[in-house]
C-alpha cells in the first residue's frame, strides 16, 4: 500500500520515516507531507547539535520522496543553523500548497528551488524579507495566487509593504515620520510581482506590534495604506474584517487584498508547541479536503 499522507514530528521520527522510505522499492507516492522539528520533548529544537541534524534530516526526506506526487508540504522548522532551509528546498514540479517556517534569511530565497504550480505560499518566522523578494517570488512561484507572511521583525515587513505598494511619504506626523525616516524609495517593478497574485495576508506578532502600550506598528500600516498608490491607480481602502484575532484590518484595492492581523503574545516555548499543534491540525484538515 502506498503512503499518501504523512505527518512526522521530531528528529527521531523523521529518521524512522527516512529509513522506511529507503526500504520501499517505490519510495511511496506521498501527496501531502507535514514535517516538524518540534516534538514537545525537553530542550526543544534550538538545543545544541539539534539544528544541523534537523536540517539534514528534512532535506534527506525531501530528496528521497518521489517529487511528482507531492501536492501539499508543511515544514515547521526551528533549526537555527548557519545554513537555513531554502523556501523551496528541492525542485518539486507539482506542489500547489507550501508552508515553511524559519528561521529563514536572504539566502533562503535566493537559493530556493522552484515550484511552478505553487498557488498558496505561507512563509513564517523568517528574519527579514530580502530586498529582491518580489523578483524571487516571480522566479520561485510564477503562478502564486495567495501569499501569507508572518515575519519575526515588523520593521522589515514595513520595508516590504513600502516597496510593494509604492507608498508615498506619510502625513506630517512625528511618530509616523520617525518610523518612515529610513525607508528607501520603492524599487519593485509591477512586472516583478506574479500577475496571478490576488491576496497577501500579513500576521503581525503582538510581541513586535506593541510600542508604548499602543498598536503603533499596526496603525502605521493602516496610515500607509491610505497613502498607497499602486502604479498610479487609486489608493488602497481599509475596511474591517471578521477574525478571531484581537484586532484585524483588511487593506483592499486595485484587485488585490491585504489582511493584517495581530497575533496573541505568548512565551517562545509555549508558542512553538502551540504553533506546531495548530499547523498539524491545519495540515490535516487541508489535506483531507484537498482534491488530488
Amino acid at each position: 500500500t502506498d503512503i499518501q499522507f504523512v505527518s512526522v514530528c521530531g528528529i527521531a521520527r523523521m529518521a524512522s520515516l527516512l529509513r522506511a522510505l529507503k526500504c520501499r522499492p517505490t519510495r511511496g507516492k506521498i501527496v501531502s507531507l507535514f514535517l516538524s522539528s518540534e516534538d514537545g520533548g525537553p530542550g526543544g529544537p534550538g538545543c545544541t547539535g539539534h539544528s544541523a541534524e534537523c536540517r539534514t534530516m528534512i532535506l534527506s526526506i525531501l530528496d528521497t520522496i518521489p517529487p511528482h506526487h507531492l501536492r501539499v508540504l508543511y515544514i515547521e522548522s526551528l533549526c537555527y543553523s548557519d545554513f537555513p532551509l531554502p523556501v523551496v528546498p528541492v525542485n518539486f514540479p507539482s506542489p500547489t500548497d507550501l508552508h515553511i517556517s524559519g528561521p529563514l534569511r536572504d539566502e533562503s530565497f535566493t537559493t530556493s528551488c522552484t515550484a511552478p504550480r505553487l498557488k498558496r505560499l505561507h512563509i513564517s518566522r523568517y528574519i527579514a524579507p530580502p530586498a529582491c523578494l518580489a523578483t524571487e517570488l516571480q522566479r520561485i512561484s510564477p503562478q502564486l495566487t495567495h501569499l501569507h507572511l508572518s515575519p519575526c521583525d515588523d520593521m522589515s515587513m514595513l520595508h516590504f509593504l513600502h516597496a510593494y505598494c509604492k507608498f508615498s511619504r506619510p502625513h506630517e506626523d512625528k511618530w509616523c515620520s520617525f518610523m518612515m525616516s529610513d525607508l528607501p524609495q520603492p524599487t519593485i517593478s509591477p512586472d516583478a510581482i506574479p500577475e496571478s497574485l490576488s491576496r497577501i495576508t500579513i500576521s503581525i506578532s503582538r510581541n513586535h506590534a506593541m510600542v508604548g502600550g499602543e498598536y503603533v506598528r499596526l496603525r502605521s500600516y493602516m496610515m500607509l495604506a491610505q497613502e498607497c498608490q499602486d502604479a498610479g491607480l487609486a489608493s488602497y481602502q481599509i475596511h474591517s474584517a471578521s477574525s478571531d484575532s484581537p484586532e484585524v484590518e483588511s487593506l483592499c484595492g486595485c484587485g488585490r487584498s491585504w489582511l493584517a492581523s495581530l497575533e496573541p503574545k505568548t512565551s517562545p516555548r509555549s508558542s512553538s508547541l502551540q504553533r506546531a499543534a495548530e499547523l498539524k491540525q491545519e495540515w490535516l484538515e487541508h489535506s483531507l479536503n484537498f482534491s488530488f
